[in-house]
C-alpha cells in the first residue's frame, strides 16, 4: 500500500553535483545520460540541494520507472540526505513491480527536518541486458516538511524533474589476431589493385515522437500518431512490432508497409483497455524496423474510473396516520463516490401493505445531486385505505440505471374518531336535556312548598 506522508509540499532548490542555488523547484537523476555496453553495471543517484532557509525537509516519496527490457535492477540503497549521514533514524521502503520501484519513501523519525542542505536521496544500481536507449524516470513526486496533514499532501505537478537515459551498446569484441602485413615479395611493381569505393552514408529514418506517455481510465481508448520520415531517394520497407507489458493494450492496424522516397508516413497506434484489464503501470516499446531499429518508448498508466456511489435515507415523520391523511416523509441522498455530481438519479417510491404486499401508491421523480440533497414530500394516500401496517420503499437508480440504492420505512393507518366533531355535539345534547329537566324539577318543588304553607 502507498505510504501516507503526513506533510506538505516544500519548495526546494536542487542541482546536479555542484551545490548552488537555482531558481524553481527541481530534482535530478545523476548522471542524466551515460553510455555502457551490454552486461555492464550502471549506477545512478537521485540527488538534490535544499537551501538553508528551507531546511525543514522531513520526507520524500516517488515512483521510479525504468526500461526493464534493457535494464535489470540490482539494488536500491538509501542515501544520506534525510538520515543525516546515518546519524538520524528514518523509515525507508518501497515495493518492486515490473519495471517500477513503486512508492519509494524516506521519512525522518523525528519532528525536525534535515540539518544539511546537500546529499543523496537514493542510489540505484542496474545491469544492462540489451542494447538501445533505456530510460529511468521519476513519477508521482511528493516533497514535504512539518507543516501538513494527510489531507494536504499531494503529488507535485509544477516541479522541474530531470530524468536519465542510459545508452546501451553491444559488447565490443576484441580485434582478431591475424597478420595484417602485405607479404614480403620483391620489387616495385605497380600496385595493381583497385581502391574500393567509399560506402555511401545512408540518411537515417527519422521517427517522431520517440516517447509516448499516457494516463487512461479502464475502458477508455486513445489514438496516437507516430510520424516516420523517409528522407532518402528510394523507397523503404517498414515493419512494426510491440514489446513489453504494453502488448495487451496496443493495437497497430498496419505492421508492414512501404514509405516512398522523400515521404512521411503517419502510423496510427490504438491504445485501449477492456473492463477486465487490471489497473497499473504498463511499459514497453513500439519497435520500427526500417534500415535499422527505432524504438518509441511507451508508458501507460491505467487507472480505475471514478465511480458514483449513493446512499439514501427515508424518514417517516408520523408513525401513525388516520385514513384520508397525507404521509409526510423526508428523503436524504448522499453522494459517497468519486464523482462531484450525479445528474441522472431517478427516485422511485412504493407504498405497500405489509401483510399482503399489495402496492397502494407509487411515484417517480428525477434528481441531480452534488454532495448531499435533503427534501420533504407529502404523499397523498387513498381515502379507502384499510387499517394496518404499511411500508414505504425507496429505490434510487443512477449511473445510467446500472446502480441502485434502497431505503425503507414503516407506518400505521388507523380509523381515529375526531373529538372536535362528536364530543361538543354530545355535550350540547346532554345539556339540552339536563337543563329543562332541572328547571321543571325546581318549579315543581317550589309549587309544592307554597301549597303546604297556606293550607
Amino acid at each position: 500500500m502507498r505510504f501516507i506522508l503526513i506533510i506538505t509540499i516544500l519548495a526546494l532548490t536542487l542541482s546536479i553535483g555542484v551545490v548552488q542555488a537555482e531558481s524553481g523547484d527541481a530534482i535530478f537523476i545523476q548522471p542524466s545520460s551515460s553510455s555502457v555496453e551490454t552486461g555492464q553495471s550502471v549506477t545512478v543517484e537521485i540527488i538534490g540541494v535544499a537551501p538553508e532557509n528551507f531546511s525543514d525537509v522531513r520526507s520524500i516519496q516517488f515512483d521510479v520507472l525504468y526500461d526493464d527490457t534493457k535494464l535489470r535492477l540490482d539494488s536500491v540503497t538509501e542515501g544520506s540526505l534525510l538520515n543525516n549521514n546515518s546519524q538520524d533514524p528514518t523509515y525507508f521502503g518501497y515495493t518492486l513491480l515490473p519495471a517500477v520501484i513503486n512508492d519509494l519513501y524516506i521519512s525522518r523519525n523525528d519532528t525536525h527536518g534535515i540539518h544539511t542542505n546537500s546529499g543523496v536521496f537514493v542510489t540505484l544500481a542496474f545491469t544492462t541486458t540489451s542494447s538501445g536507449d533505456a530510460f529511468i524516470k521519476l513519477n508521482k513526486l511528493i516533497w514535504i516538511n512539518s507543516t501538513t496533514t494527510n489531507e494536504t499532501a499531494t503529488v507535485v505537478d509544477n516541479i522541474s524533474i530531470t530524468n536519465a537515459t542510459v545508452t546501451v551498446t553491444p559488447q565490443t569484441n576484441p580485434p582478431g589476431g591475424g597478420d595484417t602485413g602485405s607479404g614480403g615479395g620483391g620489387g616495385g611493381g605497380s600496385g595493381g589493385g583497385t581502391i574500393p569505393p567509399e560506402e555511401e552514408e545512408l540518411i537515417p529514418i527519422e521517427v517522431q515522437p520517440t516517447e509516448i506517455n499516457l494516463s487512461l481510465l479502464i475502458g477508455e481508448e486513445s489514438t496516437q500518431t507516430i510520424e516516420i520520415l523517409n528522407d532518402r531517394d528510394e523507397d523503404v520497407n517498414v515493419t512494426v512490432s510491440v514489446e513489453g507489458s504494453i502488448f495487451e493494450l496496443v493495437s497497430i492496424p498496419e505492421t508492414f508497409f512501404q514509405i516512398g522516397a522523400g515521404s512521411t508516413y503517419a502510423l496510427d497506434v490504438n491504445v485501449f483497455s477492456l473492463e477486465s484489464t487490471q489497473p497499473g503501470l504498463y511499459i514497453g516499446n513500439i519497435v520500427i524496423t526500417a534500415d535499422g531499429e527505432h524504438k518509441v518508448s511507451v508508458t501507460i498508466m491505467l487507472e480505475k474510473p471514478k465511480e458514483p456511489l449513493f446512499d439514501v435515507f427515508v424518514e417517516v415523520f408520523s408513525s401513525t396516520i388516520s385514513v384520508g391523511e397525507d404521509l409526510p416523509i423526508q428523503i436524504r441522498l448522499v453522494n459517497m463516490g468519486d464523482t462531484e455530481r450525479i445528474d441522472d438519479a431517478v427516485i422511485m417510491y412504493k407504498i405497500k401493505q405489509l401483510n399482503s404486499g399489495d402496492i397502494i401508491v407509487s411515484g417517480k421523480e428525477n434528481a441531480s445531486v452534488g454532495q448531499e440533497m435533503i427534501f420533504s414530500r407529502n404523499i397523498t394516500l387513498p381515502n379507502d385505505m384499510e387499517q394496518g401496517r404499511y411500508t414505504i420503499e425507496l429505490n434510487v437508480s443512477y449511473d445510467s440505471g446500472t446502480k441502485y440504492a434502497y431505503a425503507t420505512g414503516t407506518f400505521d393507518v388507523k380509523y381515529v374518531t375526531s373529538p372536535d366533531v362528536y364530543t361538543p355535539l354530545a355535550i350540547l345534547i346532554i345539556m339540552l336535556i339536563i337543563i329543562p329537566v332541572a328547571y321543571l324539577l325546581h318549579r315543581r318543588r317550589h309549587h309544592l312548598g307554597r301549597h303546604v304553607l297556606y293550607m
